[in-house]
């Protein structure tokens, strides 16, 4: 049903208890039902592209979802027990309005694929490094000022975009993946006068920043 200007979903669309996958993306949706919650059979769900500022608390009952697409909405925050999710592989929360990430963010463990581009993050939480199958994060176009030192836990990682932020350093323990990314870019942040890890390289790695004159890599 996606791509149909529709408005809301019906209350009884929880009686669905057997439905797998649900594509309602591209509508005009502004809310969803909090007996979505009764849907714990799906394992694909497609809201992207609709005007969405909020999810029920009920949504983390959708223990069996494997991908599940939010992106393009209007969300300022997540529930606080968003993560509940043991099967999912790939999130898209990109292109929302996210400020911040609970700690609870973290116990998603078999996730491979995480976008949190274009969003208003500021720093991330530790948990983070608890996704240890993350094969790839995009946090690029947030304002990030800094990674917490778990990102460093991250050893199935191997894309790793950071570009357009406003981090002011890379932690150390970045090294402990970085000879594994085959992709990484930071360009367009605020590293100014050596403050990246040895692992890094200025010239080939970080790329223009926003620095003024005089903090500016040599």
């Amino acid at each position: 049903i996606s791509s149909n200007n529709i408005l809301y979903l019906p209350e009884n669309i929880g009686n669905l208890t057997q439905l797998m996958k649900l594509d309602v993306a591209n509508n005009r949706l502004i809310t969803v039902p909090d007996n979505i919650g009764s849907l714990n059979q799906l394992t694909e769900l497609f809201l992207e592209n609709n005007q969405i500022n909020v999810l029920p608390t009920t949504f983390t009952n959708l223990s069996n979802l494997i991908e599940l697409r939010i992106y393009s909405n209007k969300l300022a925050e997540l529930p606080e027990s968003f993560g509940g999710f043991d099967d999912l592989l790939d999130l898209y929360l990109n292109d929302n309005l996210l400020g911040r990430l609970s700690e609870n963010f973290g116990s998603m463990i078999n996730l491979t694929r995480l976008r949190l581009n274009s969003n208003k993050l500021d720093s991330l939480p530790g948990s983070i490094g608890n996704l240890v199958n993350l094969e790839e994060l995009w946090l690029q176009q947030n304002q990030l000022t800094a990674l917490p030192d778990e990102i460093g836990k991250l050893g199935s990682l191997d894309k790793l975009y950071l570009h357009n932020n406003q981090l002011e350093w890379l932690p150390d323990d970045l090294c402990n993946i970085y000879s594994g990314l085959e992709e990484f870019s930071v360009n367009n942040n605020s590293l100014c006068y050596l403050v990246v890890p040895d692992c890094v390289s200025y010239e080939n790695d970080v790329g223009n920043q926003n620095c003024t004159t005089g903090d500016c890599p040599p």
